[in-house]
Formats: C-alpha cells, sequence, structure tokens
C-alpha cells in the first residue's frame, strides 16, 4: 500500500487493512517510520490465508462463554491498554486481568 499523506506509525503491526467493509490485510511492515515523514510504503499480508490460523479464535463456538450474537457463532471481549509513557499496547480477554 502506497501513501499519499499521512504514515502508519510504528507499533501498529497486525492493524486491518479494509476494502468495502471486509477485512483483506494486516500491516507487519513498511518504511513509514516517523511523524516528521508524509506518505510511503506499509505491507500487509492477506487476510484470507491468516483467517484459518486464527479462526478458532475469531468465530469461537457459542459453548466457550462468549456472547451469542444470534448466528451460532460467539463473541469474545478483547480489553486493550495503552501505556502513553512507553507507547505499548496490552490486549487481555480476561475480566479479571481487565479489573
Amino acid at each position: 500500500m502506497n501513501w499519499d499523506q499521512g504514515l502508519t506509525q510504528p507499533g501498529s503491526s497486525g492493524s486491518g487493512l479494509f476494502l468495502n467493509g471486509l477485512l483483506v490485510g494486516t500491516l507487519y511492515g513498511g518504511d513509514d517510520q516517523t511523524c516528521s515523514r508524509t506518505g510511503g510504503n506499509s505491507i500487509y499480508g492477506r487476510f484470507d490465508l491468516l483467517f484459518p490460523n486464527v479462526q478458532k479464535w475469531l468465530a469461537a463456538d457459542t459453548g466457550t462463554g462468549g456472547v451469542d450474537t444470534g448466528t451460532g457463532q460467539a463473541r469474545t471481549a478483547i480489553y486493550r491498554f495503552f501505556n502513553r509513557q512507553t507507547g505499548a499496547h496490552f490486549y487481555t480477554a480476561s475480566a479479571s486481568e481487565r479489573d
């Protein structure tokens, strides 16, 4: 993906690329490294190739304790925390860890 304006911030790896409302790619590299630049290249992997490896977490069975979406599939809440001092992200599905 070539950008004419803006950039991809360091730490954005894994973020999604959407086309017509569908997730089609996940960021894994590029040359956009500083806020002083605009434009550049971002490299996205194909989500259709990644999906079989993560499907069990994204399309979980309703017996896993997730929230039934009415489609026969369950959803599990994921909590994201951001440390402003270090710029680090932390993700968890555990409500007790969140609390």
